[in-house]
């Protein structure tokens, strides 16, 4: 068995006339949101081996901010086929992941993000239509052996983390409100 959890990366800066898509910052909200999810991720027992992520300026940030709540201290790999890439290229990436990886986290961008996800899910049955909003993850277990098995393999959801849901709602300070 083998974990994947697909996070788009959080609210970026509109883009500027002098900057373009790959060098946009995240927002403070961008942060922030990750920062949440990452927390409860934590909160429900995940954690991670190794994670990949587009070279983007707010891709980097992204995985950094979500990656500190879990206390990850391996290495993050910022990938360049990752930045426009489409699921096919991922899944092309994926099937190379070092087998001794159990949970890899991947941060990247839509629609790319979503179509994997859907193309996981599509082999369970059971739908697999979902969309993943910025700063958002999904933890999709995925049973197999390899990492090379993964077009083939049979995936289920096993969480879907929206960060509008934290909103009001710090996952690490119990019966805490948020005013905004």
């Amino acid at each position: 068995m083998k974990r994947i959890i697909i996070v788009r990366h959080g609210k970026a800066e509109w883009q500027k006339d002098s900057l373009g898509d790959f060098d946009r910052r995240l927002t403070g909200k961008g942060k922030k949101a990750l920062e949440s999810v990452g927390k409860y991720l934590k909160l429900k027992g995940y954690s991670v081996n190794e994670i990949i992520s587009s070279p983007a300026l707010h891709t980097q940030e992204s995985s950094l901010s979500i990656s500190r709540p879990l206390d990850f201290n391996g290495r993050i790999y910022f990938m360049e086929e990752l930045y426009l890439a489409n699921s096919d290229n991922i899944l092309n990436i994926l099937g190379h992941i070092n087998n001794r990886v159990d949970t890899l986290m991947l941060v990247g961008h839509n629609p790319a993000v979503t179509e994997l996800a859907g193309r996981l899910l599509a082999s369970s049955g059971k739908g697999g239509v979902l969309k993943i909003p910025k700063g958002g993850a999904a933890v999709i277990d995925i049973d197999m052996d390899s990492w090379s098995q993964i077009s083939d393999s049979k995936a289920a959801l096993e969480l879907f983390v929206d960060p509008k849901q934290f909103r009001y709602y710090d996952p690490v300070a119990e019966n805490t409100v948020t005013v905004q």
